[in-house]
């Protein structure tokens, strides 16, 4: 947390892309899905778990939504970002397929 602190915000004026939220989101699937290369190894030479080679892991976004349409809003992004790297992963031997997605939002009654 300290090293995120000491990053800072962006900084909109430089770069107003920078300050999208859907750009962390985004990178944050990207990620999941990457392919390491034990699991490249085992999907390559069809080693007994080639077939249970897949990532999971979470996605925490902590923000101030406008709204309940903005929450879903952001959670259909990542929903289709996921579908779309799964496509991806289907016919690469980089890419694997992520399994599951479950989203979550809290509301602190502000």
């Amino acid at each position: 947390m300290s090293a995120l602190a000491a990053v800072g915000p962006p900084n909109p004026r430089e770069d107003p892309e920078c300050c999208s939220i859907l750009h962390g989101l985004v990178a944050a699937v990207e990620s999941l899905c990457k392919i390491t290369e034990y699991q490249h190894e085992a999907r390559t030479t069809l080693m007994d778990n080639a077939e249970h080679v897949t990532n999971k892991g979470r996605i925490i976004c902590i923000t101030n939504a406008k709204s309940d349409t903005h929450v879903r809003m952001l959670e259909d992004c990542v929903q289709e970002t996921v579908q779309e790297h799964n496509r991806l992963a289907a016919g690469s031997d980089r890419w694997v397929h992520y399994n599951s997605l479950h989203g979550r939002h809290t509301d602190d009654g502000d």
